[in-house]
């Protein structure tokens, strides 16, 4: 599945499975070989976390977007929050979309991404 593939190519294997809620990489490695596919929940997680993964990404490095979503930045995200961490809870996707966003916006603010 070439969503998964691009996360993971971004993001890394763990960080993926751990926005899926999955204990095990190898489901993710089952992913992207098509052998499963994952639940549409899931899909949807992984659409918004490659959107803004992609974005950052593109315009600093596949690293800088690790990062991000784990909340390393001091100071740039609510404490205890991360944009992974926040897609790993899940939720209503918009409301999801929104959080992510003022997230990066803060983050855009103080030059951390």
């Amino acid at each position: 599945m070439e969503i998964v593939k691009r996360l993971v190519d971004i993001l890394g294997f763990k960080l993926v499975a751990y926005i899926a809620k999955v204990q095990d990489t190898k489901i993710v490695e089952r992913w992207m070989s098509g052998d499963e596919l994952p639940e549409v929940d899931i899909l949807v997680k992984f659409a918004l976390a490659f959107t803004f993964a992609d974005c950052i990404g593109r315009t600093n490095s596949n690293e800088v977007a690790r990062v991000w979503f784990m909340g390393v930045k001091e100071g740039v995200l609510p404490e205890g929050m991360s944009p992974a961490r926040l897609l790993h809870i899940g939720g209503d996707p918009i409301v999801l979309c929104g959080h992510l966003m003022a997230m990066y916006q803060d983050s855009v603010a103080v030059g951390a991404v």
